[in-house]
């Protein structure tokens, strides 16, 4: 019986002892990617600062130039990023903090325009990127099928 039952009733820990795929060991590990260096993946830090600098933009055009800064900034931001990401395969921002979204769909390739997209609009709605599991994948990330990694 306390095969069955031991992994959850012996208390916390026991699973990640009898089980070493119920937690990884770092970021990215599940994925396949590396724990450090090019390709691992990207730190909240970075890419708080990278969408710091990809929103600056919008905001300050959208404060001095229009009329409804709200709605202008966020519409600049999301032209921003869907039209780099699309051309570039990474914002401004990702270019300065030396990181890219990498597609897990096409092993490793750019985003996808449709993917773009989709992951844009639901960055745009700001709770998807705060529910973030282990990976240190956001909801957006999740739909678009994307990881952040370190690109240099």
């Amino acid at each position: 019986m306390s095969r069955w039952t031991g992994s959850w009733l012996s208390g916390p820990g026991s699973a990640r002892e009898s089980d070493p795929a119920a937690e990884p060991g770092y970021r990215g590990e599940r994925l396949g990617l590396p724990e450090a260096g090019l390709g691992s993946v990207a730190g909240t830090g970075r890419r708080f600062l990278a969408l710091l600098i990809d929103w600056l933009p919008g905001a300050l055009i959208g404060n001095f130039l229009t009329t409804n800064p709200a709605v202008s900034a966020m519409a600049l931001f999301a032209l921003l990023t869907v039209v780099s990401l699309a051309a570039f395969g990474r914002t401004p921002g990702h270019w300065v903090v030396g990181i890219k979204p990498t597609s897990l769909a096409d092993a490793g390739e750019r985003i996808s325009f449709g993917h773009s997209v989709l992951r844009t609009l639901l960055l745009c709605l700001v709770i998807p990127p705060l529910v973030m599991d282990v990976d240190g994948r956001g909801l957006h990330d999740h739909v678009a099928r994307t990881v952040m990694t370190i690109a240099r």
